[in-house]
């Protein structure tokens, strides 16, 4: 019987750790693509910085809006000369009437449709003289991208809270079906069957908490060695454990007055 448990335990820590992978996977490729999104900035061009400074004081606390620099006309006419070493020609630049250019530095994980609708509402209908330079099919690549990931990880979730089920449900009516003699045995000897009850309790504790407790301590143990650089929201565990926690109740339920 302990063999039992023990194989039971082992095949649910297997899925238990599959599902935790999974879980990261997709948090690695959903930063992999907010990170790319972050990495192209929304550029704005003006002939006036004061125009851009207000509009970075307005839009400043958008949670989408990770950082705002502003280059005024003389900065980038320093930068034309540094770059190009225009040092003569210096007198010349300065009385060109060069655009200020604000960069706006997106949050990936935040920019999604409504954050950019109202950024560039803002834009469009209170400074109609920016004129706004940004990369929209990438940015459309890329919410395409992640609704497609976080269908796929749907998908994959269902599928494996289904599995999970199934193979705990099976192999617990399996194992406590092939235990019904030595019960019957133990019954004729005068034992008592509350003893049964007992021990499918114990044996459940234990095929609840022992797997949930390997993969946290497997988790927090790859983060404090950092060699886990991805991050996964613990609820993840809580969620396992309930499914686990389900398929004992369930295998009860069917089980019946037969413990």
């Amino acid at each position: 019987m302990k063999q039992s448990i023990f194989l039971q335990i082992l095949v649910i820590c297997l899925i238990v750790f599959g599902w935790n992978v999974f879980h990261l996977a997709y948090n690695y490729q959903r930063n992999y693509y907010d990170i790319q999104l972050s990495e192209k900035p929304m550029i704005l061009v003006s002939p006036y910085a004061a125009m851009l400074n207000a509009l970075e004081a307005q839009i400043d606390t958008f949670r989408s809006v990770d950082f705002i620099v502003v280059e005024s006309d003389s900065v980038i006419a320093e930068m034309l000369i540094e770059s190009y070493d225009l040092g003569s020609a210096s007198d010349l630049i300065g009385n060109f009437n060069l655009p200020s250019i604000m960069k706006i530095y997106l949050n990936g994980k935040y920019y999604d449709l409504k954050q950019k609708t109202d950024l560039e509402n803002i834009i469009s209908s209170g400074y109609p003289e920016i004129v706004i330079n940004y990369d929209d099919k990438y940015w459309h690549d890329t919410q395409r991208k992640n609704s497609l990931l976080f269908r796929s990880y749907l998908f994959g979730n269902i599928f494996l809270i289904v599995f999970l089920l199934i193979i705990s449900i099976f192999l617990r009516l399996h194992f406590e079906s092939k235990s019904n003699e030595y019960w019957r045995v133990y019954k004729n000897s005068g034992g008592n069957l509350r003893l049964r009850k007992k021990r499918y309790w114990q044996n459940s504790f234990l095929i609840c908490f022992v797997p949930i407790s390997l993969a946290v301590g497997a988790y927090y143990g790859l983060k404090y060695f950092k060699f886990l650089p991805i991050d996964m929201d613990v609820r993840f565990f809580a969620g396992e454990f309930i499914f686990i926690l389900l398929s004992v109740l369930i295998s009860r339920i069917i089980l019946g007055k037969h413990i």
